[in-house]
């Protein structure tokens, strides 16, 4: 299968030569009634009023900006839109207008740089983000390059050029003065391309990453950072985001006897994930997370709610802080049972 990204990677078509020359192949990543344009507006519902996304012929998807717009306009709602960027240190969305998706060896994910339309210049910053699967979830991204009154639009990562088993990448834009208000224009460089490396070990890079509630699954026992996307009874439930590597202020978190153990150190070759054990200051997108201990014979369980599970009392300290869900996961959950998360 072939993925289109744009930069979200929402349309495809078999990797085959005639899937390729024929559009009745092509299917959109879309919320829209089947057979339907962008411009009739017509988003599809089931009876309880969820928004079915879902692979489907002959039927527009819709761009970031297209998607912000039905929003504003009422049309979705916010928590409806899988597909959208925020930033990792002010919970900010982010208007993403193009870039690009690979699957990258040494953070066995799939990484995208993309560009932002109007942030702090018009059209030359950029983000990089993380992903289970080519379809998300998506969900936090850290600016990794900014351009002060110059464009650098149309971003690409070349992963031919990977080294270190993917952990240093390399990505590629134009440098221009076009839309960018720039007085004078770089001699010799304006409109050219211009190559970035960018280090992922380094802990500036580290964003949140989906954490799924596996408590209830056949197979496992306990919270973890990373595991096959199986729905069903043996699935798994995003809980929160948290980065699973070190970051600045971060500690490790750890399995001891079933519970979730929060360490006194920067990091852990066991860790699953990392969390804040601060309070955040200013506007952050961070919420308490909560270990709910059973009141007869269970395992414990995790989560972000004030409310504990029926069966369970939550401790009244938070085990430490992580990001929010930006988005209703359910949302694709059907759509990204088609795929496995590299354990």
């Amino acid at each position: 299968m072939v993925f289109f990204a744009g930069p979200f990677p929402m349309v495809r078509v078999p990797a085959r030569v005639e899937a390729f020359l024929s559009l009745d192949a092509y299917e959109a990543l879309t919320p829209l009634v089947s057979g339907s344009r962008a411009a009739e507006r017509k988003v599809e519902r089931d009876q309880r009023q969820r928004v079915r996304w879902a692979w489907k012929r002959q039927t527009d998807p819709l761009t970031a900006r297209e998607l912000l717009q039905a929003v504003q306009s009422g049309l979705l709602r916010r928590e409806e839109v899988p597909f959208q960027l925020r930033d990792r240190d002010t919970g900010t969305p982010i208007l993403v207008n193009a870039g690009s998706v690979y699957w990258n060896a040494y953070r066995r994910r799939y990484v995208m740089i993309a560009e932002q339309l109007f942030g702090s210049s018009v059209l030359g910053e950029i983000w990089y983000a993380e992903a289970d699967t080519p379809v998300g979830p998506w969900g936090y991204a850290v600016k990794i390059v900014t351009h002060e009154k110059y464009s650098f639009y149309n971003p690409k990562q070349h992963p031919m050029f990977d080294k270190h088993g993917g952990r240093v990448i390399f990505f590629e834009g134009t440098y221009s003065t076009f839309l960018s208000g720039a007085p004078f224009p770089t001699p010799r460089y304006n409109y050219n391309q211009i190559m970035y490396r960018l280090d992922l070990s380094d802990p500036r890079v580290a964003v949140p990453v989906p954490v799924y509630d596996v408590s209830e699954a056949r197979d496992q026992t306990q919270l973890r950072a990373r595991l096959p996307l199986v729905r069903g009874d043996r699935g798994g439930r995003v809980v929160f985001f948290a980065p699973d590597r070190p970051f600045p202020g971060g500690r490790p978190v750890v399995v001891q006897q079933g519970r979730l153990r929060v360490l006194d150190r920067a990091e852990h070759p066991e860790a699953v994930f990392y969390v804040l054990v601060e309070p955040p200051h200013g506007e952050r997108p961070i919420v308490p997370l909560y270990e709910y201990a059973p009141q007869a014979d269970g395992p414990y369980r995790y989560g972000t709610s004030a409310a504990a599970p029926p069966g369970y009392a939550r401790e009244t300290k938070p085990l430490g802080y992580v990001w929010q869900r930006p988005y209703e996961t359910a949302l694709l959950d059907e759509v990204l049972s088609e795929y496995e998360v590299a354990p």
